[in-house]
């Protein structure tokens, strides 16, 4: 019933759209092949070779139901959970701690040394004694033997050693020591400086986070409200076609709009997602959206 030109461009119009459909398939397929070189080890990995078919199905009010992020809260949750500033801690502590280790390195030391030591002593004897008129007699007999006799000695403890002393150590112009302490106390300064600079990136990430956030939010919602204009604007475009006060050209370029308005509501969504994603990272709580637990 339609004139020849309209035959025609009904069949430019399934044209354009087979090529979208290519276009779209081969994106696809490329976002596909990434996500499975992530979830792999190798090729010989069943899933390499299966279709990933989503199963969690699109929020259809996703930012009407999430409720914003207060920024104070997250600003107070990042600093007190993002690792990076945790790792900062650790090391400005061990910093404070060598920095004490080189600064008592510079002071007076003084040591109290005692020692104990036992002697064996005994021996073979050989040959004349000059000693035996000395020593009023014969060798005790406990000096005569060989090993198991000085061990036998030392195990009684008829010959013990004692020693006590008190060691002093003054460290006159010790440049080395004084040298090494400045050293500790500039990279404790250093670490604290780096720590402040990292505290202002976290600080700017968290509000770089959120802006993303409620722009994300404010796309998306216009996105709905956009596709439904649309999707309202080509049902009474088709309505008007089978009165016969439309054309197929109109009911075209309104199925074409529609097009567009779910393709950008579909991507303000994915968009959303990921700001929602990238809020989670900000303040450091994607292990917990995703109920992951770590058992040290």
């Amino acid at each position: 019933m339609l004139a020849p030109t309209e035959v025609v461009a009904a069949q430019a119009q399934v044209t354009t759209y087979q090529q979208s459909l290519a276009t779209a398939q081969q994106q696809l397929t490329a976002a596909e092949n990434n996500l499975k070189q992530i979830m792999t080890r190798d090729r010989n990995d069943p899933l390499w070779r299966m279709a990933l078919v989503p199963e969690t199905l699109p929020e259809t009010a996703l930012a009407s139901t999430i409720e914003p992020p207060d920024f104070e809260n997250s600003l107070r949750r990042a600093l007190s959970s993002r690792p990076e500033l945790a790792a900062g801690d650790i090391g400005i502590e061990i910093g404070r701690i060598n920095q004490d280790f080189r600064k008592d390195q510079t002071r007076p030391k003084i040591d109290a040394v005692a020692t104990f030591a036992a002697s064996g002593l005994a021996g073979t004897e050989g040959g004349e004694n000059p000693l035996s008129d000395l020593i009023g007699g014969e060798i005790p007999g406990h000096l005569v033997g060989g090993v198991g006799d000085s061990f036998s000695n030392i195990w009684v403890g008829r010959y013990p050693m004692f020693r006590v002393g008190i060691s002093i150590s003054l460290p006159v112009r010790n440049r080395e020591a004084v040298a090494n302490s400045a050293i500790a106390q500039s990279e404790v300064r250093r670490l604290e400086i780096a720590k402040k600079q990292l505290e202002m990136y976290v600080e700017a990430d968290v509000r770089n986070a959120l802006e993303r956030w409620h722009s994300a939010r404010v796309r998306y919602d216009a996105a709905v409200i956009a596709r439904r204009a649309a999707e309202e604007q080509y049902q009474s475009e088709q309505r008007q076609f089978q009165e016969g006060v439309s054309t197929m050209f109109l009911v075209f370029e309104r199925q074409s709009r529609f097009i567009a308005a779910r393709s950008g509501e579909v991507r303000a969504r994915a968009d959303f997602a990921a700001a929602l994603v990238n809020m989670d990272r900000a303040v450091a709580r994607t292990l917990e959206t995703h109920n992951i637990r770590l058992v040290e």
